[in-house]
């Protein structure tokens, strides 16, 4: 067994036998670390590492949740900059039209980072079910003035957004998720549902 690899261990010498005769050898991990490990658990593999392969994995995990909770923040980001900025989108007669604006802050940053940086550093990431919502619905885009809200609290908070027909004939043409049409036109997911399906706005 001396000198043999399993995985990331090398084993260098016996370390001990239990009263069962089963034998534990002294191995260096990859990393540095020196670990004991039973001879049958190296032999079939259940055993791989000093443990540093298993707390990889879990950072790796961590990693992946993080960038996933990036992603879906920065959908509500692109979209809350193009419904404020961009005249050819059809939300904008809601927002940008309306005169609301997304602070400098957020759309150009601070001189050290970009827009999108300062606003996941102010807002965070962005809980399941929510979108972003102004508490102050007269006011724009601003750190004051935004928190994540579920679809309930913003109807509660400034009622339903009204939709025009045609932003209704939008809704079913473009080929976008429902939560980033909710997102754009200021609704809840629920009520993009409903329209798509043909539950709501029956007539257009």
């Amino acid at each position: 067994m001396e000198h043999k690899v399993f995985s990331r261990l090398s084993v260098t010498k016996l370390h001990h036998k239990d009263r069962s005769y089963n034998r534990y050898w002294e191995c260096v991990c990859t990393c540095g670390n020196t670990t004991v490990v039973r001879e049958d658990k190296l032999k079939i593999g259940k055993i791989k590492s000093c443990g540093c392969l298993a707390a990889e994995r879990v950072q790796a995990l961590q990693c992946l949740a993080a960038e996933e909770d990036r992603a879906y923040t920065k959908s509500s980001y692109s979209s809350m900059v193009q419904r404020c900025t961009n005249p050819n989108l059809a939300a904008y007669l809601h927002y940008g039209a309306r005169g609301i604006t997304v602070c400098d802050r957020w759309l150009h940053g601070d001189g050290v980072q970009n827009g999108w940086t300062c606003f996941f550093k102010d807002m965070g990431p962005r809980p399941r079910n929510t979108s972003i919502d102004r508490i102050d619905n007269t006011e724009g885009y601003f750190p004051d003035n935004c928190r994540w809200a579920t679809p309930h609290e913003q109807v509660v908070n400034r009622g339903m957004t009204k939709l025009t027909e045609q932003d209704v004939r939008d809704i079913r043409a473009v080929s976008t998720t429902r939560q980033q049409a909710a997102d754009q036109y200021g609704v809840s997911y629920g009520h993009i549902k409903k329209i798509r399906s043909g539950k709501a706005w029956r007539s257009v």
